[in-house]
């Protein structure tokens, strides 16, 4: 079980623009659970390489250079962690900037994330992906 600090580590890492330092930290076996009603890619993705492709790799195409974030609160119950953060992106056909709110809830084994529950805003995914 990771420690608070390592946790927000983890975070800090995708905060500053690393996203290959976060995802080493994702089991490549991780599930991932989309919510959102009208959210066209809500859904459960079955690993990393899943989310990858079908979730990242279909949002990605649709924003001018990388998506953005600022952590502004974690919380570690066990083997836990509730993490809220705020996604900053612009749109590539309109130049829109787009903000969300964005919540995970992610089981660790160990230091890996093996499970993560996402809950943001699916009109504003909706807006950006007819970019």
């Amino acid at each position: 079980m990771p420690s608070e600090q390592s946790i927000r580590e983890h975070y800090e890492r995708l905060d500053q623009g690393d996203a290959e330092g976060f995802f080493k930290n994702i089991a490549p076996h991780a599930i991932f659970k989309i919510t959102g009603q009208g959210n066209p890619l809500s859904g459960t993705y079955t690993s990393k390489e899943d989310f990858f492709k079908n979730y990242l790799g279909k949002i990605q195409p649709h924003l001018d250079g990388k998506m953005m974030r600022k952590t502004t609160n974690v919380i570690v119950r066990g083997e836990y962690a509730i993490i809220e953060f705020t996604g900053f992106g612009k749109g590539k056909t309109t130049g829109d900037e787009y903000e969300i709110e964005i919540c995970w809830i992610t089981k660790y084994e160990g230091d890996l994330i093996v499970h993560a529950t996402t809950y943001m805003d699916s009109a504003l995914i909706q807006k950006a992906l007819k970019e």
